[in-house]
């Protein structure tokens, strides 16, 4: 069974049962104790409006944007396949895969009812900290990135010249070897 609010700007709001419950939840419940404008309400009273009532209001928005999508998307098909062209009536039959089902826009929905659910009191008062830590971490890891590359092309450039003495060796040993049987062969000749 739905269930009606009466939302201060969107009027008549009608809920989905499973978005009942949702709202019935403790999660969902405290909500209604943060204020959406934070420490704003302080300075203007009048700000009063919580994260309960946004969330219901985001709902209500969500399902419009949900249900406004699927009509324009009912029209295109539409008017795609009352076309000529084939190019517009295959564009058509793929239009149809994307069509929304019911579970869909319940979907869109209960994301715009529980969008808020994380926040804690005067939450985005930190968003600016939590950036900059975000940014520090950003850093150390391109750091560390840089780091490591610069240990791989040190092991590569070491990996190089153990090779290239290797080479050097045996290249000196041949020599050795070379000079060695000329050596022989002259004395042996004389």
């Amino acid at each position: 069974m739905s269930m009606i609010l009466n939302d201060a700007i969107h009027g008549t709001i009608e809920l989905d049962p499973l978005l009942i419950k949702i709202i019935d939840t403790p999660q969902f419940q405290r909500l209604r104790n943060i204020k959406q404008l934070g420490g704003c309400y302080f300075v203007y009273p009048s700000a009063s409006h919580n994260r309960f009532e946004h969330s219901i209001g985001t709902y209500y928005l969500a399902s419009k944007l949900a249900h406004q999508l699927q009509k324009r998307l009912d029209q295109d098909i539409k008017n795609s396949m009352e076309s000529k062209d084939t190019a517009k009536t295959t564009y058509a039959m793929k239009l149809k895969k994307a069509k929304m089902t019911e579970d869909d826009i319940l979907c869109i929905e209960i994301a715009g009812l529980c969008h808020d659910i994380g926040h804690g009191p005067y939450s985005h008062l930190f968003d600016r900290l939590f950036n900059e830590a975000m940014k520090e971490k950003e850093k150390k890891e391109k750091e560390m990135k840089e780091k490591e590359k610069k240990e791989k092309e040190m092991k590569e450039k070491e990996k190089d010249s153990e090779m290239k003495e290797k080479e050097k060796d045996s290249e000196m040993k041949k020599k050795k070897k070379d000079s060695e049987k000329k050596l022989w062969t002259v004395c042996i000749n004389n």
